[in-house]
């Protein structure tokens, strides 16, 4: 009798064991994850963004590989529900659920990481075919990392505009986001400079709205606490970018409830 109540005993320390480093397994993994999102003031998705993605360190060229290109814009030409507003660009415009940051309006993503001024030329009818009242575009670092001539960018860019403004969208050019001059060195810093003048004379000349994105697209290149790798934004990025063209979205937009 003794014998049977001590093997009892036994098998129970033995599942009480068994469940601790269960626990533990599973507690060990969250609190690290938990550690790292406060650390550096992630977004969710945007951790399943670094897991996805291929930074190349050894260059200046990060760039996150982000979602399948070709799964996207399937998505894209299948699924255009009417948008209030479509965000246009690369991964930066990519890395962030819009709508959670507008609610009552409806928006639409259609940024892909890797894209240049090229890429989205080839892919307006998925943005027009959602026939967005307005249209914010921000892209050009992906152009200006792969030496892309300025004059090029700037052709590409002003035909986007104004496909998009024959479509029924009012066009929203937004300066051109600036990466860390440490990471992307000064003539990167420089060129994206020049590409931001070019794109207000654009404007200006059509008769777009140019948005001046302020400190993300500083002259002297992006301030570390808006990004997480030198080129895409963390979350104070985001939070800049948004505060700064918020009265522009809802502006002359029925609102949802």
């Amino acid at each position: 009798m003794f014998s049977f109540a001590f093997l009892s005993f036994l098998k129970e320390v033995d599942f009480m064991i068994k469940n601790i480093c269960a626990f533990t397994l599973i507690s060990i993994p969250l609190f690290v994850m938990g550690v790292f999102l406060g650390k550096n003031d992630l977004l969710p998705e945007q951790v399943l963004s670094l897991q996805l993605s291929d930074v190349k360190s050894e260059t200046a060229h990060v760039e996150p590989e982000g979602r399948n290109r070709e799964w996207l814009l399937e998505i894209f030409e299948d699924f255009s529900p009417k948008a209030d507003v479509a965000f246009v660009g690369d991964s930066i415009t990519d890395g962030v659920r819009w709508n959670e940051f507008f609610r009552n309006v409806r928006v639409i993503n259609r940024g892909i990481s890797n894209d240049k001024t090229a890429d989205i030329l080839l892919r307006l009818d998925s943005i027009e075919s959602a026939h967005p009242n307005k249209a914010f575009i921000m892209v050009g670092i992906n152009d200006i990392n792969n030496d892309v001539p300025l004059k090029d960018i700037l052709a590409n860019y002003e035909k986007i505009a104004q496909s998009l403004s024959d479509a029924g969208s009012e066009v929203y050019i937004q300066s051109t986001i600036q990466c860390n001059a440490d990471l992307c060195g000064d003539r990167a810093v420089a060129t994206v400079n020049k590409l931001n003048v070019g794109l207000k004379q654009i404007a200006k000349k059509y008769e777009y709205n140019f948005v001046d994105l302020g400190e993300l697209s500083s002259v002297d290149g992006l301030d570390r606490r808006f990004t997480i790798d030198g080129v895409h934004l963390g979350l104070e990025g985001y939070r800049y970018w948004t505060r700064q063209i918020t009265p522009l979205v809802s502006e002359d937009i029925a609102l949802l409830d």
